[in-house]
């Protein structure tokens, strides 16, 4: 459940096309329709919890993954959460590296947007991700409220040197 939760917490949210939805989302499942008797409940807790109970104790609810068609897949996918979190860690110590923790305000926004799609192009994250909307614009955003302009280009490693410009940090080795 813990490696789930982190896949949502790293993957984030695919809006969905309400014409043509990829994921089904109203299923009325027993479960589903005895939760909403319940919430039409005098004493909505207790009906919620009762709903809840026998449906953990029913057959649709697999309390072991073990004894499921789909486990070998599951530790598969647990596998996958793990590398995903060995590149997001790996991530944040090569950012570290370019631009100090606490030191962030010495920095240009255009230089640590170079920072981070260094960072990630290093690591080949899907271009998507690297120069898509949802990181330019949080960085649009950010060099806005700070009055400065931010271009879209790919930095190369002179961009991280003292002649192409990187701040030399006092008490930074």
């Amino acid at each position: 459940m813990e490696n789930l939760f982190r896949l949502m917490l790293t993957r984030p949210a695919v809006a969905q096309d309400p014409d043509s939805p990829s994921i089904p989302l109203g299923q009325d499942t027993p479960f589903q329709e005895s939760l909403r008797e319940a919430v039409g409940a005098a004493q909505r807790r207790t009906a919620i919890e009762a709903a809840a109970t026998a449906y953990v104790a029913g057959p649709e609810f697999i309390g072991d993954p073990a004894g499921t068609p789909l486990v070998a897949e599951l530790g598969q996918l647990a596998g996958r959460l793990d590398e995903m979190e060995d590149v997001d860690s790996l991530k944040t110590r090569l950012l570290t590296e370019l631009i100090p923790n606490g030191r962030e305000a010495e920095f240009t926004v255009q230089q640590i947007f170079d920072a981070h799609l260094w960072v990630l192009e290093s690591l080949r994250v899907d271009r998507s991700v690297t120069v898509g909307d949802r990181l330019l614009g949080d960085f649009r955003l950010l060099a806005r409220s700070r009055g400065e302009r931010l271009e879209l280009r790919m930095p190369t490693a002179a961009n991280f040197t003292r002649q192409g410009g990187w701040p030399v940090l006092v008490g930074v080795q």
